[in-house]
Parts: structure tokens; C-alpha cells; sequence
């Protein structure tokens, strides 16, 4: 992926001005823009943007209109929304403690590569090889309403915010939470 026009779309002041030096650095980088919102997001339509670095939060929301290369940037990282994050066409997930080196390295990949910051990789490889450790869901167990805050979920969206976005009460999203866990339960091994 070699990016010349960059979006950094972070509500924290500090690491997106932090990102935004990084990548001013960078030979191959033309222009970097920076939002802290996500509704300045449609701003940037008109612009030839080539990748989005996006904080987790609104990636299920904008997910439609990014409309080019994206990458996660996360401050509570997990391997539930990374997993998300690479079924979404993200082009890779960092941590918001991100190194200016994992961030020169982010721009060189291919294009059918998914960027996984090195510091993330013990917390997958223990997901990956230990047996005790499951943390996933099986899809065909989940009512479609309990995918979907699953999906929410992973996205990194409060409960508050899903209870709203869905129409239900607090109390009812709680009972499917309890619903999906119970669920997980069924399926982890002891």
C-alpha cells in the first residue's frame, strides 16, 4: 500500500498530531489531513484520499463511506475487534501506543496484506495456541439480533449507544448480552 494522501480520523488531540508527524516524515506521504470527528469524515469525499487511519469507535458507523484503504487505531485493543476489523477490509489494526517504526512499516505492505502492530502479536499467538482460550462466538448459535450487537460490540460502540441505535431498552440489551455470553460458555472448553 503505498499511500500518498492520508486521513487520520482520531478524536485525541495528541496522537493524532503525534500520527500526523510520523507521517509528514515519510517520503512517500504527499498530504496528511487530520479530524478529530467522525462527521468530518464527508469532507474529504472530493479528496483523493488513500488511506484512513481511524480510531475503532467509528468504524461501524463509517465503514460505508471510507471509501478507500483503512486502518484501526485502537485504545482498549482486542482480538474480538481486530478480527472485526480485517472482516471490514481493514488494511490493518494498531494499538493508539503505536511506533513510528510499525507506522513506516504500516505504509510499505502489500496490498493483500493485513498490518498486525508487533506489540499485539503475544496477546494473538495466545488466542491462536492456547486451547483454554476462546473467546469466539460460533455465528450459527446468535439470533440475528444477537449478531448484530455482537457486531456492535466488536466495533467498539458503548452499550448506551447500541441500546439507542437499535431502539431497544438498556435492560433488554442486557438480557441478550447475557444471552450471547451463556451462549459462549456453550462452546468454550473447560
Amino acid at each position: 500500500m503505498h499511500a500518498r494522501n492520508i486521513l487520520v480520523l482520531e478524536p485525541n488531540d495528541l496522537l493524532r498530531a503525534g500520527l500526523k508527524t510520523i507521517l509528514e516524515h515519510e517520503e512517500s506521504v504527499d498530504i496528511v489531513y487530520e479530524e478529530r470527528s467522525q462527521r468530518d469524515l464527508f469532507l474529504y469525499r472530493s479528496r483523493l484520499i488513500d488511506l484512513v487511519i481511524i480510531n475503532q469507535t467509528f468504524v461501524a458507523k463509517l465503514l460505508p463511506s471510507i471509501g478507500c484503504n483503512f486502518v484501526v487505531i485502537s485504545h482498549e485493543p482486542n482480538l474480538a475487534a481486530m478480527k472485526t476489523a480485517y472482516e471490514q477490509g481493514a488494511r490493518g489494526y494498531v494499538t493508539h501506543a503505536v511506533s513510528a517504526q510499525a507506522i513506516k512499516a504500516l505504509l510499505a505492505i502489500e496490498e493483500t496484506a493485513f498490518f498486525v502492530e508487533p506489540i499485539l502479536t503475544p496477546m494473538l499467538m495466545k488466542c491462536l495456541f492456547d486451547t483454554r482460550n476462546s473467546s469466539y462466538i460460533k455465528e450459527e448459535l446468535l439470533t440475528p439480533r444477537e449478531k448484530e450487537i455482537v457486531y456492535l460490540l466488536r466495533s467498539g460502540i458503548d452499550r448506551d449507544r447500541i441500546a439507542a441505535q437499535l431502539h431497544i431498552a438498556s435492560a433488554t440489551l442486557k438480557t441478550h448480552i447475557k444471552n450471547i455470553a451463556r451462549k459462549r460458555e456453550l462452546v468454550s472448553p473447560s
